[in-house]
């Protein structure tokens, strides 16, 4: 009998199809996302427009401070892949929070939240990225990065479509619509003063 053949070690994905694969997960979920952001606001949470607004600055308010604070967190760590696996967990978590918050002041809360961690995503994967193509080759990050670009274009695409309204029935619009000032157009004028002139006729 032969003996079992010892089974294969897994091949080791290359670097730029591990950052490719990143990049493609990360910028497929931000296709999806903000988008539809503002008109789930706007339209499923029934907020009025300077809600929706505050709300949508929460981003870039929050990450003004959030930012630099990981960044002095991962190089004085030095971990910094670490630490974009902990703000993509956290940014992660913040969307449920997200998802089950209802009313204004809980959405602007969440949102604040979520920014805390997700406006840090980018700035990090990039530092990461660089650090992990530096022997790839010149045009590596070029490539992991295009992965990216065609997942949050595709998600994009096809997320929800507009609606056509039902069509109407057909009708003759009512003169005041056809004509402003409530003015008929001469053939209806030389209309009515025909059938003045028969009933006068019918009258005589």
């Amino acid at each position: 009998d032969r003996p079992p053949l010892a089974p294969r070690p897994p091949v080791p994905m290359s670097p730029l199809a591990r950052v490719g694969a990143f990049w493609f997960v990360y910028m497929g979920a931000l296709g999806i996302f903000f988008p539809f952001f503002g008109l789930y606001l706007r339209e499923n949470a029934r907020l009025t427009g300077l809600e929706v607004g505050a709300v949508v600055s929460m981003m870039p308010l929050v990450g003004m401070a959030a930012q630099p604070f990981w960044g002095q967190v991962a190089d004085r760590s030095g971990a910094r892949s670490r630490v974009l696996a902990l703000v993509a967990a956290g940014g992660g978590l913040a969307q449920l929070g997200l998802a089950a918050a209802s009313g204004f002041p809980a959405i602007l809360a969440a949102t604040a939240f979520l920014a805390l961690f997700w406006s840090s995503v980018m700035p990090m994967a990039m530092s990461v990225s660089f650090a992990i193509l530096r022997d790839t080759g010149p045009h590596a990050f070029g490539l992991a990065r295009a992965c990216g670009t065609v997942a949050a274009c595709r998600c994009a695409a096809s997320g929800p479509r507009p609606t056509r309204a039902p069509a109407r029935a057909r009708s003759a619009p009512s003169p005041a619509r056809r004509w402003p000032g409530k003015q008929m157009p001469p053939q209806k004028k030389a209309s009515t003063a025909k059938r003045g002139k028969t009933t006068t006729r019918r009258k005589e």
